[in-house]
């Protein structure tokens, strides 16, 4: 594959790339660095700095990489700009101009970009959070680098928050320090269950039993009519008494058992489907289900805090 044949390069700092011989038929990647360079002339360096972005991810050329590094600084992104140097000066060699310009901007820079210590006050707990623009930062010795412009710090644990604002000038050391309550955060409320709700819960058992119940209820009606079916097949209203038709004719435990499935089954349907209806699933409220002896059967009780 030929090597791209890229422009000339001026950084506005005095120095210049050596460009290749301009070729009649550009490959994509010089398309984009071209394209790039006119947005530069015309200082619309957001867009110049996106083309010079994507000539380097298409062909991975030096040339769009410094511009890339030149763009970003110009426009006020100094750590991005000391990265995308720090990049070119490892693909240049070693007695190159653009080695040396990597290493002159670098010099630069380290002077240049802001520097940002954060510090969590004695006492804070250790689970504190601390973010930097909406970003999880992970506090050590070092400083961090930013770039010129406001920055939002922020620290959070629970409930609790403490947030400073800091404006960083090129050059700048700032030390900002946070502090939690520790034991604030101890004695807070802790955060509601997001679980499936006691009530909610209590709806399916309920509700459950209910299904169960009714299937039952359909069994045991089931037997009841196979037996009143065969007795009426052998004759039993005329000779009721007789062992055959004793055997055969349902007796009353079957038909107690039908009727108090059958009230199980349409109550715990209807109090399940009720508490699905109005208790949320999310909510951290109290229920129990007990079973209780009642005046001549069994039932259902729910109790606790919807």
């Amino acid at each position: 594959m030929r090597a791209p044949s890229w422009l000339a390069v001026t950084f506005g700092i005095g120095l210049a790339c050596v460009a290749l011989d301009a070729r009649a038929e550009e490959t994509p990647g010089e398309r984009l660095f071209r394209e790039g360079r006119e947005a530069l002339g015309r200082s619309e360096l957001e867009l110049a700095c996106k083309k010079f972005r994507e000539s380097y991810d298409v062909e991975k050329a030096l040339g769009p990489l410094l511009n890339l590094a030149n763009c970003e600084e110009n426009r006020g992104r100094l750590v991005a700009a000391r990265t995308l140097w720090t990049e070119s000066r490892s693909l240049s060699t070693e007695s190159s101009e653009a080695r040396t310009l990597a290493n002159e901007r670098l010099l630069t820079l380290d002077k240049d970009i802001p520097r940002l210590v954060i510090q969590l006050a004695t006492g804070s707990p250790a689970a504190t959070r601390v973010e930097l623009d909406g970003q999880l930062v992970t506090l050590g010795p070092e400083p961090l680098l930013v770039d010129p412009g406001s920055h939002s710090i922020v620290a959070r644990l629970g409930a609790q928050e403490d947030r400073k604002q800091v404006t960083a000038e090129r050059g700048g050391l700032y030390t900002v320090e946070l502090r939690i309550d520790a034991a604030a955060a101890t004695n807070s409320k802790p955060s509601e269950d997001t679980g499936p709700s006691a009530g909610w819960i209590a709806g399916w058992i309920v509700g459950g039993v209910g299904v169960a119940s009714g299937v039952g209820f359909a069994v045991t009606g089931g037997l009841i009519l196979d037996k009143s079916s065969q007795w009426d097949d052998e004759g039993c209203p005329d000779d009721p008494t007789s062992d055959r038709c004793v055997a055969l004719e349902p007796g009353t435990g079957m038909y107690a058992a039908n009727a108090v499935l059958a009230g199980v089954g349409l109550a715990g349907v209807g109090v399940g489907i009720i508490l699905l209806v109005t208790q949320p699933a999310g909510s951290s409220k109290d229920a129990a289900l007990t079973v209780q002896p009642g005046p001549g059967d069994v039932g259902l009780a729910l109790g606790g805090s919807f």
